[in-house]
């Protein structure tokens, strides 16, 4: 048998005993170090790894007693074997260190035969301890994962080391690491329901106390209770508060949950932080004005600076549980805002058609001021101008100023306040002060009849939708006092415009350097040429009467694709917009424009080209997109190709939703039964005659045993309406279908287990849909119907094993 090699360490005073050893070593195939005394042998030991140690027991400095009890007593190097060398009148000595823990001697002068068996007597002991050991700390990583298991931390890798181990207790780890993934990736799920199903509750109480006056700013709604009204133009603090994160957060989402049900996650997510920040501004005295998407800008009515900033404090110091939000597929995104403040003179507009919708603007020289600061300012930031900076003097605690070169602000980092500053809270206004119709300007008017008739959960929706985002310039909002005037006139035309193709105008933002306003088309209400709707909107837009001379520099920039529609923002205060993407590129192209030029994107191009020329431009790098995107120049407008379609109510709309999930047919009494809105359930035959007439549905006659049957006329019309739910949404109603078909609402139901599949499948009940899946293939078993029964069982094994893995996506 081939004799193993280690790496020796030779420790004696005698320089000729070192070299003779070596030399012997050498001769034997083994590596070697040489240490002259026990204190150098120990540095060696600490340093290099060997395998045996030839310890003398006379040496000077350090004796081979003292270094052999520091060698036993070090639990790294405890297991190494120990020779130790002597002369024959030292053997009660070498009998002494045996005790002590040596493992055998090495008699002078030295012998080469007995020096190899010495050797490699030791050398195998020491394999044997180190295969022993590894395998006692291999068995101690299986222990530790178990431990892991019960406290809720297993990770798969922890037993990868043991795994790779081809023995049975390698067999056993991988056995174990399967076990234990599954029983992690259940916990996994249930931890997600629960949240998922918080989440669902939280959006369900948020919409339902939803009132036409939370869409009011505060300080207005306060106005409004008291009958009086705000002045145009006020001295105060503006705040802005801009979220970062959720860009990474959206792309995680959309890659894991695909992009209709991350939007729907992503909009979740940020109501919690703006329910959070929300709560700051008011209980500051504050008043957020406009919803942007991830941003809000805020007013602080007399207030220098102080009150503005005690509140950017307390919104970044809320924070913190966004921090690391989880995702489904396990990654932590990181949330957080910056934070803009500045005080000064402000124009206040409340502008807009009041049959339309009032839109609340703020103007002025300090908008341009806040705008200014905001670029300076980062994640984390609370960044006060230098004015306020002033102001404030002693009473806040500052960092280094940023900004200052030529045609740029000079900003302060907000530190901390000197001294704390309580809370100012708005007075609560009873129930009753300000009445929906009161506050019914504000709102859409669509978005207003959802709102009163407690439907403010159906608002939100998933839907294909055209961004239309003008640019304009000509009113000077701090010196001209005709400036409310002329805004109003402008807003009023584009509102009368817009609302000609059935558009909506939702959001006004206001700068003397520049200030937009933003329409959908396809949000609230929906048509088949939405993108037409928007290019024919921006071709009138792009020319405005003569009595609107003043307005200049119009730019527009249109994109077309899936937005997230609905109601925003905290519990205290909402506001009714749209969010995604498409707004995103529409204002980028907004800004890319040209004086009178209006931009789309290769979807508006495409989908408007039988009604519109476009002259496409080379591919354009735009903000926040990786790779140069498709753009086109809208240059003319063909008439032949208008088109005009009927409008459902809302009511009628929710019918058709409803129905969607049921199936291209389905019994009348089942959407009744499931139909979420009590009220109205008597109205939904009437609704159904009405889908009829038009076309969009058609009715059959009864089944044996049932109710009326209806069904869609175009699988096309079903498939857009069920697309236009959210995810929590589908779910609530696919668990009302399966359970009236269980309880026997619809006859001889209880026995449609197919049907009931598909609904605990959409419920996202898998356990339901996988038992149900089973007892339709038994019933075709029976029948049997073999190649059906085997097609159940195959997708009941498919959906079994898809939850076991964690691969389920959207049914």
């Amino acid at each position: 048998m081939q004799e193993a090699h280690g790496h020796i360490l030779i420790v004696d005073d005698n320089d000729i005993n070192r070299r003779v050893l070596a030399g012997l070593m050498a001769g034997q195939g083994h590596t070697f170090g040489l240490a002259s005394n026990g204190q150098e042998a120990l540095e060696k030991l600490n340093a290099h790894a060997f395998d045996v140690v030839l310890l003398d027991v006379m040496m000077p400095k350090m004796d081979g007693y003292e270094t052999l009890t520091r060698i036993k007593a070090d639990p790294c190097l405890q297991h190494l074997p120990v020779i130790m060398i002597s002369a024959v009148d030292e053997m009660e000595s070498v009998i002494r260190c045996i005790a002590m823990g040596a493992t055998d001697y090495l008699p002078k002068p030295f012998n080469a035969a007995l020096l190899r068996a010495r050797i490699n007597t030791s050398l195998a002991g020491k394999r044997l301890r180190d295969l022993e050991r590894e395998y006692l700390e291999q068995v101690a990583h299986v222990s530790a994962a178990a431990v892991a298991i019960e406290a809720g931390q297993f990770k798969s890798e922890m037993l990868d080391c043991v795994a790779c181990r081809p023995d049975a207790l390698g067999r056993l780890a991988k056995v174990f690491q399967h076990m234990a993934g599954e029983v992690y990736a259940r916990e996994q799920r249930l931890k997600m329901q629960l949240e998922q199903l918080q989440s669902d509750i939280d959006e369900h109480l948020r919409a339902h106390g939803d009132c036409a006056a939370m869409h009011v700013p505060m300080d207005r709604r306060q106005a409004l209770a008291c009958g009086r009204t705000l002045p145009d133009r006020a001295f105060g603090a503006a705040l802005f508060a801009d979220i970062s994160g959720f860009t990474a957060l959206t792309e995680s989402l959309a890659h894991e949950m695909g992009f209709q049900r991350g939007a729907e996650e992503i909009t979740r997510h940020l109501n919690r932080v703006y329910d959070a920040l929300v709560d700051k501004v008011h209980q500051y005295g504050g008043s957020v004005i406009v919803f942007g998407g991830d941003a809000i800008t805020c007013w602080f009515d007399g207030d220098n600076g102080l009150r503005a900033t005690a509140c950017a404090l307390a919104m970044q110091a809320s924070m913190p549980p966004f921090a690391a939000l989880g995702t489904p597929g396990g990654m932590a995104i990181s949330i957080g805002i910056k934070v803009a403040v500045v005080s000064g003179t402000v124009r206040r507009f409340l502008v807009g058609d009041p049959a339309i919708q009032h839109l609340e603007a703020l103007g002025g020289t300090m908008l341009d001021d806040l705008a200014a600061t905001e670029q300076f300012a980062r994640r984390g930031d609370v960044l006060m101008s230098a004015g306020v900076a002033a102001q404030l003097g002693a009473g806040v605690k500052t960092g280094p100023g940023r900004g200052g070169a030529p045609g740029q602000p000079v900003c302060v980092p907000v530190l901390a306040l000197a001294a704390p500053l309580r809370p100012s809270p708005w007075p609560p206004l009873d129930a009753g002060r300000v009445t929906n119709e009161m506050a019914r300007p504000w709102l859409l008017p669509l978005v207003y009849e959802k709102v009163r008739g407690g439907e403010s959960e159906y608002l939100s929706e998933l839907r294909p939708a055209a961004a239309l985002l003008l640019k304009f310039s000509g009113i000077d909002y701090n010196n001209d006092p005709q400036a409310q005037a002329k805004l109003d006139a402008f807003v009023r035309w584009v509102q009368s415009v817009v609302k000609r193709h059935d558009g909506s105008l939702v959001q006004i933002s206001l700068a003397d350097k520049g200030s937009s306003l933003c329409a959908t088309f396809g949000a609230p209400v929906a048509h088949p040429d939405d993108a037409v709707r928007a290019v024919k909107t921006a071709w009138l837009l792009r020319d405005p009467p003569q009595e609107l001379a003043f307005i200049r520099d119009i730019r527009m920039g249109l994109a077309h694709g899936l937005v997230r529609a609905g109601a925003y923002g905290g519990t205290s205060q909402r506001a009714y917009g749209v969010i995604g993407d498409r707004i995103n590129l529409a204002a980028r192209l907004m800004v890319a424009a040209p004086p009178g030029g209006i931009l789309c994107d290769e979807a508006i191009c495409q989908l408007a080209k039988p009604a519109a020329n476009f002259e496409m431009l080379p591919p354009m790098l735009v903000k926040g997109k990786a790779a140069p995107v498709a753009v086109g120049r809208l240059s003319g407008m063909n008439h032949a190709g208008e088109m005009l379609i009927d409008l459902l109510s809302p009511a009628r709309q929710l019918v058709l939703k409803v129905a969607s999930l049921l199936g291209d047919s389905f019994e009348e009494p089942l959407l009744c039964a499931i139909y979420p809105v009590e009220t109205e359930k008597p109205n939904i035959r009437g609704h159904i005659d009405a889908l009829v007439e038009a076309g969009l549905m058609a009715r059959q006659p009864a089944t044996d045993g049932g109710g009326p049957v209806c069904q869609f006329q175009d699988s096309a019309i079903r498939q857009a309406s069920y697309n236009l739910m959210l995810f929590s949404q589908r779910r609530q109603l696919h668990r009302l279908a399966a359970e009236c078909i269980e309880r026997g609402a619809s006859g001889g139901a209880q026995e449609r287990f197919a049907l009931l599949a598909s609904h605990w499948k959409g419920a996202e009940d898998y356990p339901k849909a996988v038992a149900c899946l089973e007892k339709a293939g038994e019933q075709a078993r029976q029948k049997g119907q073999l190649a059906e029964a085997q097609a159940f069982l195959q997708e009941s094994l498919a959906l079994e094993h898809a939850v076991l893995g964690g691969s389920v996506r959207n049914p």
